[in-house]
């Protein structure tokens, strides 16, 4: 089960990025990976007190971090309505 916490967009000249954060981000990255239009992934941290924090550390619930995925997709596809309602 996921839990969406947060959600930004940003242009680009060809693509669109769009950042998810989630319970878990290996889950929503694999769900983003096998659609349509989607150029690539990132995982990551977003938000939290502490700099450069392990999966470890996050993952006590001390640091403030939100595990998230970060979204390259092309705004021409079919599926960016899809993506974007994430």
């Amino acid at each position: 089960m996921f839990s969406l916490m947060g959600f930004i967009m940003a242009n680009d000249v060809e693509n669109k990025k769009a950042v998810f954060a989630a319970g878990c981000f290996w889950g929503v990255e694999s769900t983003f990976q096998q659609m349509d239009g989607v150029k690539s992934t990132t995982v990551g941290y977003i938000g939290g007190k502490v700099k450069n924090p392990s999966y470890e550390l996050v993952c006590t619930g001390l640091t403030g971090h939100a595990e998230a995925v970060e979204v390259i997709y092309n705004p021409e596809s079919p599926n960016k309505a899809k993506i974007k309602s994430f």
